[in-house]
């Protein structure tokens, strides 16, 4: 009688949960929409302002500034978006290397922008696995972004992909490593204290 008290507790707080990020989604998408148009607006009015402005201008600078923090201000916006509504879970086979190799090459530049080193070390030339290619990409991306953020300078962050058996996707880096008290909360929506928090929600 205990053990099945304590699984309808457990069901109920489950169903609770589903219904607030139910609710949680379609107030994110809401504000997601509200902000990307306004968004656009500040970029194409930006990018006109930069091109007008000569070579060495020094408003150039405070333009690009402006252009670095519309990306990233966009990239939260699609992480609010992907998150209210999830893509298709339809699995396919699936290739992981050109994904992993298309994921380090777009998060190269912010590597290289806090001193880090991307290494990849693919011991398969292929990996297939069943997978949503799209999910696939966006956890990918969500979690090298933050082993490369957590990661000390001068430091490097490997991705390492093998194939036998089962394919394994692993991604190392040398930061301080996750509190134990926060590893239970991690793939709960805003659990995180940077950032947006959806990451490895999504």
């Amino acid at each position: 009688n205990r053990r099945l008290v304590a699984e309808r507790i457990l069901a109920e707080r489950k169903a609770q949960q589903a219904e607030r990020l139910s609710a949680l989604g379609m107030l994110s998408a809401s504000v997601a929409h509200e902000v990307k148009n306004p968004l656009s607006s500040i970029r194409a009015i930006s990018q006109s302002m930069e091109e007008e402005l000569p070579a060495g201008h020094p408003l150039r600078r405070d333009l690009e500034v402006i252009a670095q923090e519309i990306q990233r201000l966009d990239r939260v916006v699609h992480e609010v978006l992907a998150f209210a509504r999830p893509g298709s879970s339809d699995r396919v086979p699936v290739d992981l290397v050109p994904i992993v190799r298309n994921v380090i090459y777009i998060l190269t530049h912010e590597a290289r922008r806090r001193g880090v080193v991307i290494e990849e070390d693919l011991r398969a030339p292929r990996a297939t696995a069943l997978a949503s290619e799209a999910g696939l990409k966006a956890a990918l991306f969500n979690l090298l972004l933050n082993a490369v953020s957590a990661s000390p300078e001068g430091r490097p962050v490997r991705v390492v992909v093998e194939s036998g058996d089962a394919v394994v996707l692993q991604v190392t880096n040398e930061g301080p490593g996750i509190p134990s008290e926060v590893r239970e909360h991690l793939f709960e929506p805003f659990a995180s204290k940077g950032g947006t928090g959806l990451g490895l929600a999504i």
